[in-house]
């Protein structure tokens, strides 16, 4: 139950991403266009696109974990024997799933605050800092759970195996 809710987060966290990215791309096509075709240079997408690119792509790391399409470095534990690939390997996720967890609570104290505090962002668009960065601690909250999760699995095929 647990795992399809998870499941289920990561891909609504998915869309969203992905509606930011094309919003992303639709609002720099208007700001090239209105500026080198018509002339007519405009401010506010230039205030948006950073927002809906970082919220995009926080966004979609729990998606992308979930795949296992993360960057990791294993050269240290390829070259331990199987038996210790995969015990490094579970201890490994699990630190991943701590460091996330803890940049969730930095994050999410952090959004507080902006929220507390009602901080706007600067320019001709203004909108509630928190906006966007609400999506920073979710999307390593999510990311964390992942991490977990990837960790029970790699536990599971060990026990599947036959011995």
């Amino acid at each position: 139950m647990m795992r399809k809710t998870l499941d289920w987060a990561t891909e609504v966290a998915l869309i969203l991403s992905m509606l930011l990215l094309a919003m992303l791309v639709a609002t720099f096509l208007y700001e090239v266009a209105s500026r080198y075709f018509f002339n007519q240079p405009q401010q506010w997408p230039s205030n948006l696109e950073p927002a809906l690119f970082c919220t995009s792509m926080f966004l979609a790391l729990p998606a992308v974990t979930r795949c296992g399409e993360h960057i990791s470095i294993d050269i240290l534990p390829g070259a331990l024997p199987p038996v210790w690939q995969r015990r490094a390997k579970v201890m490994l996720l699990l630190f991943a799933a701590l460091v996330c967890l803890t940049a969730t609570y930095v994050c999410g104290s952090e959004v507080a605050k902006q929220f507390i505090a009602k901080t706007s962002t600067y320019g001709s668009l203004p909108y509630p800092k928190w906006w966007v960065s609400i999506s920073i601690p979710t999307g390593f909250g999510l990311t964390a759970i992942q991490f977990v999760y990837s960790a029970f699995d790699v536990v599971a095929h060990r026990e599947s195996e036959p011995k």
